[in-house]
């Protein structure tokens, strides 16, 4: 059974290796370095359709704005006038 500390050293020789580019060493990645890119043919652009112009809309006729109605001022009531409370005289201090 590995321990942690196994695993650890593994995973860190291996981090080492991706790291230091002997990563690509493989025989997959050599055989796939060794391909050549394959050509591809170039796609013709599709022709844009027309784009029919913004139809216009007939004039709207404007209407008469009938004048509005005054209103009434209503009448105001006359409030109660507070009769004022006589204040003491207050004896200046010695």
């Amino acid at each position: 059974m590995a321990s942690v500390s196994r695993l650890l050293a593994v995973a860190l020789v291996v981090m080492t290796a991706a790291l230091l580019g002997l990563g690509g060493t493989c025989h997959a990645a050599r055989l796939l370095a060794d391909l050549p890119l394959p050509e591809v043919p170039g796609v013709p652009m599709p022709t844009l359709p027309d784009v029919p112009g913004i139809p216009t809309l007939p004039e709207v006729p404007k209407l008469p704005v009938p004048e509005l109605p005054s209103v009434p001022k209503l009448p105001m009531p006359e409030l109660p006038v507070v009769p004022g409370v006589p204040l003491p005289q207050v004896p200046a201090v010695p």
